[in-house]
């Protein structure tokens, strides 16, 4: 129909306007359900410092209830979220297409959490499959107690291990104060019986479609694994924009509570109400909540908590600057409306309640002094490690005329079983000679320099002597200068490696004999009955592969394998890099007692070095494997953090050497 304005010169517009200002619509007098509000306003307050967030910390405890506000039925009529066993939990389900308000709804979910719940009583464990999410946002909140962002490849088994983990110690604890549920274990604390804290763990995903499609086993195994540790404070919470083929039955029948946003189509509705009523809703952050089998069922407005945090209670209003022209239908069309997409946004200085929040909670608990919780999910190694950061690197403080047993620190190293990471330390002793098997160019040089370094720091010159065999592309030429160092060999100068062979044979027979001569089973032995200094020997060799081309391939071989098998009594070690494990003889490599895989091209390789593997060794420079009953991960410590480093250190020992 077309609009027609009509003029009408003998009526009073004023007289009518007056009259109708006095009418009230009728749905003004219903407490209806408000369009949106934000958190604060939920929480009926301005400022942060009115949430009285210590207070709520104090007063609330765990075992009792764990209901937080999450929106509004009406005014003054809160929806609270409320995932005690006895409740609506321990897990439950989320499902908002885009734009719906999903996030958001588990922001302000997790930050209700936080409000009302000391660090100690809850915690959270966010699956950020894609990364650059949710994660973010709750970077600097004291609750968090880990981020998985990446399940690529074995991530996904590690990550599975950790909560694992978690779970084996939460039992174990039970197991030391002789209760069977975590309501039970926080009453002891909040006593003072149980000294370790053992939050409430919520396990969150924001997005778990993709993460199912790529990684079904991990899904499976998380959601199996969530169930069985219901009694231990574990709670799932698993959000998606599509529930349509990726809630399965054991996810449905697992998830007490659901949570039903704005959903594509009536098939999602159905998917996971059993109702197609959230087809239906048509604003951001409206939702249904719905507990077991319909014991609860309403409808209700989520809060916002990515509102602009308004600490003046006046929010600016933004003058619209558009200028519209109503056409000959009444509609109305922009004749300037802003393209660049950037009108919503907010200045730098704008700072949303969310951050206002977390801001707030950091502040208490910085003033508290509250002692962070344990971690259950570690961080993935970094893909750069320094010894400094390690160890005490200062030889002048390790230095002694008593030549104490050598501890290598290789790295730092990962053990998710044990929710632990720390420094990969071997004793030399009972590590025996080093094999380090690796593709080019992964690092394998630098753990070379690693080892040097390390013994260089642990004994005086004239207590350990190094003899360096450079059989790769001259990279341990630049600590040829370090005073340890006897000789250098590269793979060209022949006769000077057969006279070192004939020297190696010649020291191993004498040292033989002076175990002969003064009936000891070893020279450190000897050293403790004389007082004598005989210095330890190391070989170390960069690139065996280069000896089998060599023209000195049987006779260095052979001597090697005597070096291999009687050195170690002798205090004469052997550490050598190569590409794959048949670069040495049989007889030569079964003596190699400590074996270490970095990344291999040919994936069968690792098995031949460190036999079956829980994780395979990632595609990055200086990650290694240890054989062992574990085969623990590490990342290959640098031995400086700068390179003018290696040159002072190197200067330093040549001053102190004797």
């Amino acid at each position: 129909m077309k609009f027609t304005p009509e003029n009408i010169d003998n009526v009073d517009k004023e007289y009518i306007a007056r009259r109708l200002a006095n009418l009230i619509h009728v749905e003004h007098l219903k407490n209806a359900i408000p369009d949106s509000i934000t958190f604060l306003e939920m929480y009926n307050v301005k400022e942060v410092d009115q949430l009285d967030v210590v207070n709520r910390w104090r007063q609330n405890e765990t075992y009792k209830t764990m209901a937080v506000p999450l929106g509004v039925r009406g005014k003054d009529d809160i929806l609270s979220l409320n995932l005690h066993e006895k409740a609506h939990g321990p897990h439950g389900l989320v499902a908002g297409t885009t734009g719906s308000g999903k996030s958001e709804i588990i922001q302000s979910y997790i930050l209700s959490l936080a409000i009302n719940f000391h660090p100690h009583e809850v915690a959270f464990l966010l699956i950020d499959y894609k990364g650059g999410g949710m994660a973010n946002l709750f970077k600097d909140l004291v609750h968090l107690v880990g981020t998985i962002t990446n399940l690529d490849g074995d991530e996904a088994m590690r990550a599975l291990t950790s909560i694992k983990a978690e779970l084996r110690k939460r039992q174990r604890l039970f197991g030391e104060h002789d209760v069977n549920h975590i309501n039970q274990y926080h009453k002891l604390f909040k006593e003072g019986v149980a000294t370790e804290p053992m939050p409430h763990l919520f396990i969150i995903s924001d997005e778990f479609a993709e993460l199912k499609s790529e990684q079904p086993d991990f899904m499976k195994e998380l959601v199996s694994t969530a169930r069985i540790g219901r009694s231990l404070g574990i709670h799932l919470i698993l959000a998606t924009q599509k529930p349509s083929g990726v809630v399965d039955d054991q996810i449905w029948s697992n998830s007490k509570f659901k949570l039903a946003l704005k959903v594509q189509d009536r098939q999602d509705s159905n998917e996971i109400l059993k109702t197609p009523d959230a087809a239906d809703i048509t604003l951001p952050g409206r939702a249904y909540l719905q507990v077991g089998n319909n014991e609860i069922y309403e409808l209700f407005q989520s809060a916002w908590s990515g509102a602009t945090y308004d600490i003046e209670g006046d929010k600016l209003e933004v003058e619209d600057k558009t200028i519209y022209m109503i056409n000959d239908y009444g509609q109305l069309q922009a004749i300037n409306k802003d393209l660049s997409g950037l009108e919503d946004e907010e200045t730098k200085e704008n700072q949303t309640e969310l951050e206002a929040v977390i801001d707030h909670i950091e502040s208490i608990t910085t003033r508290l002094e509250i002692e962070e919780v344990k971690r259950p999910w570690l961080p993935p190694l970094p893909e750069n490690v320094y010894q400094e950061d390690l160890v005490e690197t200062d030889f002048r403080k390790l230095w002694s005329d008593d030549a104490k047993e050598v501890e290598l620190t290789l790295g730092l190293k990962d053990v998710p079983e044990e929710q632990y990471q720390g420094p990969m330390v071997l004793q030399l002793k009972k590590a025996g000679h080093i094999a380090l098997i690796g593709s080019p160019g992964y690092g394998r040089t630098t753990f070379l320099h690693n080892i040097i370094f390390d013994v260089a720091r642990h004994l005086r010159p004239d207590q350990a002597h190094m003899y360096l065999f450079d059989f790769g592309t001259n990279g341990l030429m630049p600590v040829t200068d370090i005073p340890h160092v006897a000789d250098y060999f590269t793979v060209d100068q022949e006769d000077k490696i057969a006279k070192a062979i004939r020297i190696f044979n010649d020291e191993i027979d004498r040292r033989k004999k002076i175990l002969s001569q003064y009936r000891v089973t070893s020279i450190s032995e000897y050293r403790k009955l004389t007082g004598e200094t005989i210095p330890h020997v190391f070989i170390l060799i960069d690139n065996f592969d280069a000896v089998k081309d060599s023209p000195f391939q049987e006779v260095f071989e052979n001597m090697m394998i005597k070096m291999t098998r009687e050195g170690l009594a002798l205090d004469m070690q052997v550490t050598l890099t190569a590409s794959r494990a048949n670069a040495m003889k049989t007889p030569m490599y079964i003596n190699m007692k400590t074996r270490i895989a970095m990344f291999l091209y040919d994936k069968s390789e690792v098995s031949n070095v460190v036999g079956q593997q829980k994780f395979a060794v990632k595609d990055v420079v200086g990650r290694a494997l240890l054989s062992s009953d574990d085969n623990v991960s590490f990342h290959i410590g640098q031995p400086f953090k700068h390179d003018e480093t290696n040159h002072i250190m190197i200067k330093l020992m040549m001053k102190y050497r004797r």
